[in-house]
């Protein structure tokens, strides 16, 4: 056979001479960055925030539900109101003052302390309990009672006349009346302030907690140089504690460095707990030891 030899023939698959015409059944979308002449601010197939929000907000005002939740929110926050005002009016009625007998009284809230409890060898008096009945005699009447342990068989003449002075306290009338029983123990030379079963060992820390309980009494945490007064509570509770005379000198010339040329320890005007835990250890175990200095602070605080 000479020359090819056709068998069958194909159709033709793709043409290129067939113009493509885009499809017209789909959804048409204007241009969102369009001109002026488009309505809305996303054309005017879109509505505006506007319109959209006052539709929402006339659907729920609509709606009973909302009103009445509405109507409740409105009434808790005047509740709440009326709680804020009678706060304000309270923490101003603590600070206020009145006339009890033609005397200026501060109002102080009276903390309970009728369940307190000192503990105390009658060789170591707690003079402090005396400072501490004298200066809450402007806001309460404390009123002291002594009771004897069945470790103490009898007591010393210090401890007789401590007691007796304690007892000798006037209250003042119309004032709250606080009690605190001091009992007679062998337990050596820190007392113990037992306050809800747990005890609070030496005079020092004692009179920090009155010092916490009474605020307005004592001047304490609320003072600019509270490292200076608990230095010498600390050296107080040592002096106590002493047991050779050396110590002893050691911690009076200490106290006397503290003291320095100023009325009271931490260079206060007015007696601090410093200044009663200090007298209190003096007058027990070093009161002929000491210089002239403390000699005079010593009487201030008498």
């Amino acid at each position: 056979m000479n020359g090819p030899v056709n068998f069958y023939k194909t159709r033709e698959i793709i043409r290129h001479d067939v113009q493509v015409l885009l499809p017209n059944n789909m959804y048409k979308m204007k241009n969102i960055h369009g001109n002026d002449k488009d309505e809305g601010h996303l054309g005017d197939h879109v509505s505006p925030f506007e319109d959209t929000f006052n539709i929402s907000m006339q659907g729920m005002e609509d709606r009973p539900e909302i009103n009445m939740l509405e109507s409740r929110l409105r009434k808790i926050v005047q509740e709440l109101n009326e709680i804020r005002e009678d706060m304000v009016k309270l923490k101003g009625a603590v600070s206020l003052s009145e006339v009890v007998n033609d005397l200026h009284v501060e109002v102080t809230t009276v903390p309970n302390l009728n369940d307190t409890i000192v503990n105390a060898s009658p060789s170591h008096p707690p003079y402090s309990l005396l400072s501490v009945q004298k200066l809450c005699s402007r806001t309460m009447n404390l009123l002291v009672s002594t009771h004897l342990h069945s470790t103490i068989s009898a007591l010393t003449d210090e401890a007789e006349t401590f007691g007796r002075q304690l007892s000798e306290f006037r209250p003042q009338p119309n004032l709250p009346n606080i009690s605190l029983r001091l009992i007679w123990k062998n337990i050596g030379p820190s007392p113990e302030l037992i306050v809800g079963h747990l005890p609070i060992s030496g005079e020092p820390n004692m009179l920090r907690y009155f010092a916490r309980v009474l605020p307005t009494i004592f001047t304490y945490e609320n003072s600019d140089n509270v490292i200076d007064l608990d230095s010498v509570l600390d050296i107080s509770y040592c002096l106590v504690r002493s047991r050779t005379k050396t110590e002893r000198t050691s911690y009076l010339q200490s106290l006397s460095k503290k003291l320095g040329k100023s009325p009271y320890f931490g260079g206060h005007t007015e007696i601090t707990i410093a200044d009663i835990a200090a007298c209190s250890a003096i007058k027990q175990v070093a009161q002929n030891e000491i210089n002239q200095s403390m000699s005079r602070w010593l009487v201030r605080c008498e």
